[in-house]
């Protein structure tokens, strides 16, 4: 029988705005895209996908169980 473990509630918080930093990024890009040109958007938007990125798996890591493969 699988007990049952306490979640880590800032871990699961951190994953939950990580992917919506994602979504909001990609949904401004096309945005920006659309409506201008202007290549200083467009490198603060994949500057932040860099850094959200790295920090998502990151804490996807830091609670991977490896008995469970």
């Amino acid at each position: 029988m699988e007990k049952h473990r306490k979640r880590i509630e800032w871990v699961d918080f951190g994953k939950g705005f990580t992917i919506f930093l994602v979504v909001i990024t990609h949904c401004l890009n096309g945005y920006w895209d659309s409506v201008s040109r202007d290549q200083n958007i467009a490198y603060v938007s994949n500057s932040l996908l860099l850094i959200i990125m790295p920090i998502f798996f990151s804490l996807a890591g830091f609670v991977f169980n490896h008995g469970r493969l």
